[in-house]
C-alpha cells in the first residue's frame, strides 16, 4: 500500500474535522498549539517541503563537484544530510500510515 505524505497529511486534517459539529464544550486541536496556531497537517507539509528543498541543494552541491567548485567533504556532508533527512521523513510516513491503519480498525 502506496500512500504519499500528502495524502496521509490531508486524511488527518479531514479526520480532525469530523465530529466537530457538536462537540462545543471540547478543545479544538489548536488550542495546545499556542500563537502560531499551525495544525498537524500544516507540519507534515513543510516537513516534506523541507526535505525536498535539502534534497534538491545536496544535488545542486553534487553538480557542484562535477564542475570543480565544491570540496568532496561539502557534497559528503550534503549528500548526508539528505539522507538522514530522507530516512526520518520515510520514518514519519511509515508512523502516519500504521497510525491511520489503526484508526480505520477501531469500531464505530
Amino acid at each position: 500500500m502506496n500512500i504519499s505524505f500528502q495524502a496521509a497529511a490531508n486524511a488527518y486534517s479531514n479526520a480532525t474535522s469530523v465530529g466537530t459539529q457538536n462537540t462545543k464544550t471540547l478543545p479544538s486541536p489548536s488550542d495546545n498549539v499556542g500563537s502560531v496556531g499551525n495544525h498537524f497537517g500544516n507540519m507534515v507539509t513543510d516537513s516534506i517541503s523541507d526535505t525536498i528543498s535539502n534534497l534538491r541543494s545536496s544535488e545542486q552541491v553534487g553538480l557542484q563537484a562535477l564542475n570543480n567548485k565544491a570540496d568532496i567533504t561539502d557534497v559528503v556532508n550534503a549528500m548526508t544530510k539528505a539522507e538522514l533527512n530522507l530516512k526520518s521523513m520515510v520514518g514519519i510516513r511509515d508512523k502516519l500510515i500504521s497510525a491511520f491503519q489503526e484508526i480505520m480498525r477501531m469500531p464505530i
